[in-house]
C-alpha cells in the first residue's frame, strides 16, 4: 500500500468522496473496504455507521437465535426478537453502537404487533451500559405511540446535541422528565 494512504487525513478525503451516494450502491463501498485491510477498516465502518434510521442493522449484529425477520411485501421488515439477549451476547452489538453518530427513529403506526414495545424491552433490560449509542450526537424520535416515549432515554447519552422529537400528545407529560438525563 502507498504511504500516502497510512495518513489519515488522506483516507478520510478519499472516503468523503464515496460516501456520495450511487445508485443501488449505498454502504458497500465501505462495507468491501472496511475487508480491505486493517488500515481502511476504522474509517469505512465509521462512516458505514455514522447514521441509521433503524436499529435493524445493529440488531442483525446479535446471535441470529435471537432475532427473526417477517417479510411483508411493500413494508420495511419487520424484525423481531425470539429470545433474551445476555450480557455476552451484546459484545458486537455495543462495538458498532459506539460509530453511531446520528439516529433518525421513525415508529409511525397504529398496527400494535409492528411497535418495537418488546425490542426496546429487551434493550432496557439487558443493556450492560447506561446508553445504546454513547458517541450519538443528533436523535430524530418520531413516534405516535405513547408507549414508546419513555425509552428515548436509551439513547440520550452525554454527547447529544439535537434532538427532534414528535411523539404521541399525551408524551407531553414526559417531556420534563427528558432534562433530568
Amino acid at each position: 500500500m502507498h504511504r500516502s494512504l497510512r495518513i489519515p487525513e488522506i483516507v478520510d478525503l478519499i472516503f468523503a468522496e464515496l460516501r456520495t451516494p450511487r445508485q443501488g450502491n449505498e454502504g458497500k463501498d465501505f462495507a468491501t473496504l472496511a475487508r480491505t485491510c486493517k488500515a481502511f477498516q476504522d474509517p469505512a465502518l465509521n462512516l458505514l455507521w455514522s447514521e441509521q434510521h433503524t436499529l435493524d442493522n445493529l440488531l442483525r449484529t446479535l446471535p441470529p437465535h435471537l432475532w427473526t425477520e417477517k417479510r411483508h411485501p411493500g413494508f420495511s421488515d419487520n424484525l423481531r426478537l425470539t429470545g433474551p439477549v445476555e450480557p455476552a451476547d451484546w459484545e458486537v452489538p455495543l462495538m458498532y453502537a459506539l460509530r453511531i453518530r446520528t439516529l433518525r427513529l421513525w415508529m409511525w403506526t397504529r398496527d400494535a404487533d409492528k411497535l418495537p414495545v418488546d425490542i426496546f424491552e429487551a434493550i432496557s433490560s439487558g443493556l450492560p451500559r447506561d446508553y445504546l449509542c454513547p458517541n450519538l450526537r443528533i436523535i430524530s424520535w418520531f413516534a405516535d405511540e405513547d408507549a414508546i416515549f419513555p425509552y428515548i432515554r436509551l439513547f440520550l447519552g452525554p454527547k447529544i446535541t439535537d434532538v427532534t422529537i414528535t411523539s404521541g400528545a399525551s408524551s407531553i407529560s414526559l417531556f420534563p422528565t427528558l432534562a433530568l438525563r
